[in-house]
C-alpha cells in the first residue's frame, strides 16, 4: 500500500506507528518523501489514546501505559531513522505544531 501511495504526487500520508517495523517500509519512507515524526511523552500518549477503540494493540492490553512504553522502546530508533524532522507535540496546541512543521520543511 505504501509503495502505491508514493506514486501519487503531492500527498500527505499519516501512517500507523507500526509501519516502521518493516525494513522495506523504512526504505520507502526514507527515500521517497519528507518524513515528520510527531513524538510525544508516554503520559500524553496515554491521555490521547484513553478512549480509542481502534487501536488493537492497546485494546488487548491490561496496562495501556506499559504497552505504550514497550511499543515506543521497540520503535523509537526506527522513527528516528526515517525522520527528516522530529516535532515533540507534548503539551502543544495544534497550531503550534503546524507552525513548527512548516518552519522545518525545506523550501
Amino acid at each position: 500500500m505504501l509503495k502505491d501511495l508514493y506514486e501519487i504526487s503531492n500527498i500527505v500520508i499519516a501512517t500507523g506507528g507500526g509501519i516502521v517495523i518493516k525494513e522495506e517500509n523504512r526504505d520507502l519512507l526514507k527515500h521517497n518523501g519528507f518524513i515528520v515524526y510527531l513524538s510525544s511523552s508516554i503520559e500524553q500518549l496515554v491521555k490521547r489514546t484513553a478512549k480509542s477503540k481502534t487501536r488493537p494493540l492497546l485494546e488487548q492490553s491490561n496496562d495501556r501505559e506499559k504497552t505504550l512504553r514497550d511499543l515506543l522502546a521497540a520503535r523509537e530508533d526506527f522513527y528516528q531513522e526515517v525522520a527528516d524532522l522530529v516535532v515533540d507535540t507534548t503539551g502543544k496546541k495544534l497550531y503550534s505544531i503546524i507552525n513548527e512543521i512548516k518552519k522545518g520543511i525545506p523550501k
